[in-house]
């Protein structure tokens, strides 16, 4: 039996669930919205989403556990609860719209330790390709349902403050590794500008070819979103 980590204050963790089966899990535009209505009141209290992806048949968050009162320690239980009170509230609307009965969701929803700066900068790098990856959009700022798309759209000064474009050094770099992430090798690096103790530093990209993925055409996205 898979052991899942407890969730702990201040841990940064990789939370993700899919559909039970094949059936997709946002079936509209406004199925994306209402579930992050719903994940916002349910959870927001509990943790910091730091960056997200919704697929139209299974979703990736980055979060990082706030520190809870007393009463509300450990912070596990009432994660968990928070959750599936979430979940529960998606999938009842989603039902009712869509005239269906029984689950949506996997029962059991995965979450990992992300230990420490480097694989945070993976994760996000992975968390937002994953739609270019499944071949519904060519880059990651086409998809509208993911943290990307309102990172894309920051200006340079609030680009600076935004701790998640911070990891990375600069607004580009932040999209460089996204690139690179997808086709690595792809992108050539001047080994001697690299920032020291930094995964991607400034004006260390010399090119940016064409990214060579599987793109489904329009209709196609419409009916996964």
């Amino acid at each position: 039996m898979e052991k899942r980590p407890a969730f702990i204050e201040n841990q940064i963790y990789h939370v993700y669930n899919r559909c039970n089966g094949y059936e997709p899990i946002f079936r509209n535009f406004g199925n994306y919205d209402h579930f992050l209505r719903k994940y916002h009141e349910y959870l927001d209290p509990y943790w910091e989403t730091l960056t997200y992806c919704l697929m139209p048949t299974h979703f990736h968050v980055m979060i990082k556990v706030k520190n809870q009162p007393p009463e509300k320690s450990p912070a596990s239980d009432f994660c968990i609860k928070a959750y599936s009170d979430f979940c529960n509230s998606y999938v009842q609307a989603f039902n009712k719209q869509h005239s269906r009965k029984g689950s949506l969701f996997m029962r059991n929803f995965k979450r990992k330790v992300v230990p420490d700066e480097i694989y945070q900068r993976q994760l996000i790098c992975y968390i937002h390709n994953n739609p270019v990856k499944d071949g519904y959009v060519k880059t990651p700022q086409e998809w509208h349902h993911s943290s990307f798309h309102e990172l894309n759209q920051m200006n340079g000064e609030e680009a600076r403050q935004n701790q998640i474009i911070q990891r990375f050094g600069t607004k580009d770099d932040f999209v460089h590794a996204h690139v690179a992430e997808i086709s690595p090798g792809s992108i050539n690096i001047k080994s001697e500008n690299v920032i020291q103790h930094d995964l991607f530093g400034s004006s260390v990209y010399m090119r940016m070819p064409p990214i060579d993925v599987r793109l489904h055409n329009d209709e196609n996205y419409r009916q996964a979103g």
